[in-house]
């Protein structure tokens, strides 16, 4: 006797369960207009992360090698 026999129906339940819901999700994705490009919330974030970034200028002249550290 194969363990897995009992669960072809509640497998098969859940299949047309999720299809439904596909099915439903199609429906309500056709309805809505198609966007083009990200979010305007992911482009205003975008922004500010690229205006808040250091800039190179800004780091100024690299450190001198300590006395310490010259042979």
């Amino acid at each position: 006797m194969n363990p897995l026999d009992g669960h072809d129906v509640v497998a098969a339940t859940r299949r047309r369960e999720l299809e439904r819901a596909a099915a439903r999700h199609r429906v309500a994705r056709g309805c809505r207009p198609a966007r083009t490009g990200p979010s305007p919330l992911l482009r205003l974030y975008a922004r500010l992360w690229w205006a808040s970034r250091p800039r190179v200028g800004a780091w100024g002249a690299p450190p001198l090698p300590s006395r310490a550290a010259v042979p």
